[in-house]
């Protein structure tokens, strides 16, 4: 026996996730272990630590030597040398809100007729406890998986159900891996006793260990872009839910974070449509087609490459940010009022300030071209968000800063393509 490895910390979901596993009457329900409690099963997280590892370059072959792979004959041995247990997730005082979909067809791409159901989904700020061993074979040097693990971490991971709802972001800055001498007889004790501890559900003490650089802040791999919205003076903006409890036809959504604070919300799957929208219009009238736009969103056949986080507000809500609005129904067919059709609607005002973070693996400079001339339009009120019963206009408080970046990343792209 070599070297053994350990790789544990506290993970964060900003966005909260959905970390469904049954599909009950009308809903697909969290998975919870035998005490009742919401995880994120180790397989869903190995499934997506090797599809990370593909999207880095590493080799197939690389990663079934070290997650396993199907047995050929009686004499194979191919198990997995990465073993990744099931994170327990802690959503602290709040309890799991549901919110209702449409089932697409896959076929079609539309929405299925009567196709309404309901998802699970643990509340933005949801810690959990990673934990994943690392345990070569034949002394096989691990040095080099490690290495792409850390690069993996530090991108945008995504767990638990549709990447497009804009929730599953996890945030493993805070992991860390020590290493066992298992060659020794009290490196493999030490091992031992610490697996006992985490088995036991107790603190390990790894005093002693020798700890491995882990824990990149960046990958070249994947681009990573924060953008800070703000509802510029005398403008208001209206995502809903639908007709809540005071009788408003339209009202802003919210959610509480896991600590109890409640936060305004843009779904990040409005930002992705409005954004697919005009990227495809400039990549048309740029003479590249629709096809560049359906690689770097997906299509039913394959999964995008961009990711949009929900929106929160960074400040906590005031009431007088909100305000009540009167409207009349309007005849679709005559465009004329319907007699005694009115209703109100909610719309957010003031200064409200929203933070949402855009990622996307493997851009080429033209994607980034088109993802920052889309940006600057909503910047300068060009395009709107959510209910035409508001203005829905945004301003982007980093611009400068957000452009900066953009910009010196399409050089970058740019300096690359040049050199291959």
């Amino acid at each position: 026996m070599g070297k053994y490895y350990r790789i544990s910390g506290v993970v964060k979901f900003p966005e909260g996730l959905a970390a469904g596993e049954s599909r009950g009457a009308n809903a697909i329900e969290i998975a919870r272990n035998g005490e009742g409690l919401p995880v994120l099963r180790g397989t869903s997280l190995a499934g997506v630590l090797r599809n990370g590892l593909r999207e880095a370059g590493v080799p197939d072959k690389s990663i079934c030597f070290w997650f396993g792979d199907k047995l050929e004959g009686k004499n194979d041995f191919k198990v997995s040398q990465i073993v990744v247990a099931d994170v327990v997730l802690n959503a602290g005082e709040q309890t799991p809100e549901t919110r209702m979909h449409n089932q697409v067809d896959r076929k079609t791409g539309s929405v299925a007729d009567t196709a309404l159901f309901g998802v699970e989904m643990l509340p933005p700020q949801t810690k959990g406890q990673l934990l994943i061993y690392v345990i070569p074979r034949d002394e096989q040097p691990a040095e080099n998986i490690l290495r792409a693990l850390e690069g993996v971490f530090a991108t945008t991971l995504l767990l638990g159900g549709n990447r497009n709802r804009g929730i599953g972001r996890m945030d493993a800055s805070d992991v860390k891996c020590y290493a066992f001498d298992c060659s020794t007889v009290d490196g493999f004790a030490k091992w031992q006793d610490v697996r006992y501890a985490d088995r036991s559900g107790l603190e390990p003490n790894l005093s002693g260990c020798a700890p491995v650089s882990f824990g990149a802040e960046s990958t070249q791999f994947v681009k990573n872009y924060k953008v800070m919205f703000k509802i510029p003076r005398g403008e208001d903006i209206s995502v809903g839910y639908g007709k809540n409890l005071d009788g408003d036809t339209c009202a802003p959504q919210y959610v509480y974070e896991a600590n109890g604070t409640k936060k305004w919300r843009i779904p990040g799957s409005s930002f992705r449509g409005v954004i697919r929208s005009w990227m495809t219009r400039l990549a048309v009238k740029d003479g590249a087609g629709e096809e560049p736009i359906l690689d770097l969103f997906g299509t039913l056949k394959k999964r995008g490459r961009i990711h949009f986080t929900d929106a929160y507000c960074l400040s906590n809500p005031k009431e007088n940010c909100e305000q009540s609005r009167a409207h009349v129904a309007v005849d679709r067919f005559s465009g004329g009022t319907v007699q005694g059709a009115l209703f109100f609607s909610k719309v957010l005002v003031g200064n409200c300030a929203f933070e949402m973070n855009v990622s996307v693996v493997a851009p080429n400079a033209k994607e980034l071209e088109w993802l920052k001339k889309t940006l600057l339009a909503i910047h300068l009120g060009i395009i709107s968000i959510g209910s035409s019963k508001a203005s829905g206009l945004l301003e982007i408080e980093n611009w400068d800063e957000l452009k900066n970046k953009i910009e010196s990343d399409i050089a970058e792209l740019g300096v690359q393509k040049a050199e291959v």
